[in-house]
């Protein structure tokens, strides 16, 4: 199989392509870029076409003017018809999992699959929109020192020495990072809209990474949500924290696959 390797900002676009075959998609989280999907995409890119895209203010993709869940969907699902020209596997990291919710439910012409990892569908409740309240505030007065702890935090911590490296690499990412895009997301997520009807209405199939140790995510709200679609795919991880496609790269990379088999199949 021939191998491909493009890195690109045709129309404004930031992304890497790697490999051939059936496409998938990938759409990093909060104050990462899409560096963070390497490891997962060296599993995968022998047999699949691997896009990882800079949502708009990350990376080397331009800022956008308002950012919302919705605006975001719509910078994806127009690099979609633009540079991947067919229906594709979307699997998102945290808000990289939100916003692929909302492409499937604005654009559902455009999805074959969709993963979430680390992520889940509901809205925010009162206590989570408080802290981001909060983290706005700690944003406008100290962005490095937030994000380097933010960063450090998402690793499961038995597993933080071994991934300093890194680590190290994330947060530096993270820091080049303009506080306007760190705020409008925050600010994106505490307003998006609940999407468990998505999950119990969609054609196509859902796989969910779930950490166990995850700090951010309850365990319980997931479970709950994972049983709602039609075709469901689950891992469960039990030394994984927020960063799973890290953490767990082969065994991220095998349900993946496994959904990719179950959609050319049907």
């Amino acid at each position: 199989m021939l191998f491909a390797y493009l890195q690109t900002w045709h129309n404004m676009f930031s992304y890497t392509i790697n490999g051939e075959g059936f496409p998938i998609v990938f759409l990093h989280g909060y104050a990462e870029t899409k560096s963070t999907w390497a490891l997962l995409i060296n599993e995968l890119k022998q047999s699949y076409a691997c896009y990882a895209l800079d949502l708009p203010g990350h990376g080397n993709a331009p800022i956008i003017e308002e950012f919302s869940i919705s605006s975001m969907a719509a910078y994806v699902a127009d690099f979609i018809k633009k540079h991947v020209k067919q229906n594709v596997l979307l699997v998102g990291h945290s808000m990289g999992g939100y916003v692929a919710l909302e492409v499937a439910r604005s654009y559902p012409q455009l999805i074959a699959g969709l993963g979430l990892v680390n992520s889940h569908a509901a809205a925010d409740n009162l206590e989570t929109i408080e802290n981001r309240k909060k983290t706005i505030q700690i944003l406008q007065n100290d962005k490095l020192t937030f994000l380097s702890h933010f960063v450090e935090s998402l690793f499961y911590a038995p597993k933080r020495t071994y991934f300093q490296s890194l680590i190290e690499k994330l947060k530096l990412e993270a820091q080049q990072t303009k506080v306007e895009t760190l705020i409008g997301t925050q600010k994106a997520m505490m307003e998006r809209r609940d999407q468990l009807d998505l999950l119990l209405h969609a054609s196509f199939p859902i796989l969910f990474v779930v950490g166990k140790k995850d700090e951010r995510i309850d365990l319980n709200k997931i479970l709950g949500q994972t049983i709602l679609p039609k075709r469901s795919f689950v891992l469960f991880l039990e030394e994984s924290g927020h960063m799973s496609h890290i953490e767990a790269t082969k065994e991220t990379a095998a349900l993946i696959e496994s959904v990719v088999r179950f959609i050319i199949k049907n």
